[in-house]
């Protein structure tokens, strides 16, 4: 999201946002925190899987997380947040203890969940909350597919997402996906999610065609791009 005047980032806290409060921040690999939110206003809200909530992270900028895991009844929600991100929210979120008041913006609309036979998920660290979120809304047999995370966070990230490959993450983003596709049978798969850095997440649909993989069913989701401030 591009850099905000403070008087508009205010309306946008003061209009659409409710309060909420931090109550557990654990740091699960080098580069990835997970941290609660809970909040009496975030009680029956609605939520489908793939929807995002949105946080004022400093005075001129907003940024867009989809939680791994949102409870209605008890208004409580998980982010995973990465670390290594670089961008505006990096800060902000390794500055979070418990405790720690917060305005939430949402949760809306994002990646639509729909569904699939045999749903491919496709991602970078910066996406575990919504692969997550997604792989808990399958039915069996389940997802199957890949995520890229630093070399440090693969064993943690492998225990999290069992039903995914867990790679480790090249110099150039996307390339450890690009050829786990490359080398894998699709034959089945009838969905495609993929979400992360914005180059590769077009060289994926790209690949995915190449399989027979029809245009429409392919979600993506750009979650930043290189040479931009992203999250």
């Amino acid at each position: 999201m591009p850099t905000l005047p403070a008087a508009l980032a205010d309306r946008a806290e003061r209009w659409f946002g409710r309060p909420a409060t931090v109550t557990d921040v654990k740091a699960v690999s080098p580069s990835l925190v997970r941290v609660t939110f809970a909040g009496d206003l975030m009680r029956g809200r609605h939520w489908h899987p793939g929807n995002e909530v949105e946080f004022r992270v400093s005075d001129h900028h907003l940024r867009h997380y989809t939680p791994a895991r949102f409870d209605t009844a008890t208004g409580t929600f998980d982010v995973m947040f990465c670390t290594v991100a670089g961008g505006p929210g990096t800060g902000w979120a390794l500055g979070l203890r418990p405790g720690s008041p917060v305005t939430v913006i949402g949760p809306s609309p994002s990646v639509r969940w729909r569904g699939g036979l045999r749903p491919l998920l496709l991602g970078d660290a910066t996406t575990l909350g919504l692969l997550t979120a997604l792989a808990g809304a399958t039915l069996e047999p389940g997802p199957f597919g890949a995520v890229e995370v630093p070399a440090e966070d693969v064993p943690a990230v492998a225990r999290l997402m069992p039903h995914l490959d867990v790679l480790a993450a090249c110099a150039e983003p996307g390339a450890a996906l690009c050829a786990w596709v490359a080398e894998r049978s699709l034959v089945g798969t009838d969905r495609a999610y993929v979400a992360g850095h914005a180059g590769t997440v077009q060289r994926l649909r790209n690949l995915l065609r190449e399989t027979g993989l029809p245009r429409g069913s392919i979600t993506g989701k750009a979650y930043w791009a290189t040479g931009r401030a992203g999250l």
